[in-house]
């Protein structure tokens, strides 16, 4: 997934105190060249610490695996996050590979910021973090009828803080369930036959 270096969203938060770095994809270029080592060996341990910088900064875990699209041979489903200040450097977890096997140079004062930061599983991290974690919105009030509470169930989507809801299934739908995979198993045991 994209999102250009800077830009105040990202996959995993948004707002006046982000910035996103290292979202790349093979659709865009990028800023090509060296990066110091100390740069380098810091992203290597943010990465390996990203779980508990997620934790520090209240994201949520995403399921899955983000597979490289300059190569498709890295792959990674973390992020973590860079405090500065007031601001918090947003990165998937795949800055490290970006930046060891593509060459990608991420923005300056990233770099300044990455190397003034502390770890991610240190007291001093977690200090930094806690004004920057990020709050869900306030979930929508459930409407009722005839005092009949509505099943549905909220889900935040934090980038764009819309609210998706997922509908509990109704005795139709279940029924026409039914009838499928019944049919369904009636024709697999006609091809086996």
């Amino acid at each position: 997934m994209y999102f250009p270096d800077l830009a105040q969203e990202s996959q995993v938060d948004r707002g006046p105190h982000v910035r996103a770095v290292g979202w790349l994809d093979d659709k865009h270029p990028f800023a090509r060249g060296p990066v110091p080592e100390p740069v380098r060996w810091r992203l290597a341990r943010f990465a390996e610490q990203a779980g508990t910088s997620t934790e520090a900064l209240n994201w949520g875990f995403f399921m899955g695996f983000h597979t490289c699209e300059l190569c498709n041979r890295a792959r990674d489903g973390s992020n973590f996050g860079v405090v500065a200040g007031p601001l918090v450097y947003v990165c998937p977890a795949m800055i490290a590979h970006y930046v060891e096997v593509h060459g990608y140079l991420p923005p300056e004062q990233f770099q300044l910021a990455l190397l003034a930061c502390p770890l991610p599983a240190t007291p001093e991290y977690q200090a930094l973090a806690a004004p920057l974690r990020y709050v869900p919105p306030e979930p929508l009030q459930s409407r009722t009828t005839h005092n009949i509470p509505d099943l549905r169930y909220p889900f935040s989507n934090p980038v764009t803080e819309r609210m998706v809801w997922a509908r509990p299934i109704g005795p139709w739908r279940v029924f026409a369930i039914i009838v499928l995979v019944l049919s369904a198993a009636k024709c697999a045991a006609k091809l086996f036959d």
